[in-house]
């Protein structure tokens, strides 16, 4: 995995650990989303929180809500299928309000360990998600 890339995937373990997930919340930490199409359309979300770094030219760590038409032009793109081909497959199969979170990497270089400010950017979209999710914050 490319450093800073993983950043989707450690929000998602975190969240579990943090103890959401269940009936209501479902949280697939998974590095290859595409995998999940069926398991998210079975579960028909009102919300999908989708979570991974993105280059619109911030700061290193910056956490950022993307708008769906900004998708493919800054999210780094290392999955089999591009992040607007997964949402326009499970938009198909069930309606769901979407929220694409983008953390600005710092380093995308293989074998290298994800950055301080990632991780940390990962932390506050973690807080962020629970918030929402508890209904203390809006969307």
């Amino acid at each position: 995995m490319k450093a800073d890339d993983g950043i989707g995937l450690r929000v998602a373990k975190q969240l579990q650990e943090d103890g959401l997930g269940g009936k209501d919340t479902l949280v697939i930490p998974a590095d290859v989303p595409e995998n999940f199409i069926q398991p998210i359309a079975k579960f028909r979300p009102e919300l999908l929180v989708l979570i991974d770094t993105a280059d619109f030219k911030g700061k290193a760590g910056e956490v950022r809500a993307i708008r769906d038409e900004e998708i493919s032009k800054i999210f780094t793109n290392t999955h089999s299928i591009p992040l607007v081909l997964f949402l326009e497959a499970i938009k198909k199969q069930v309606k769901t309000k979407t929220i694409f979170i983008g953390i600005q990497p710092k380093q995308l270089a293989f074998g290298k360990p994800m950055s301080r400010e990632v991780r940390e950017g990962g932390r506050k979209a973690a807080d962020a998600i629970k918030n929402i999710v508890s209904g203390e914050a809006k969307v």
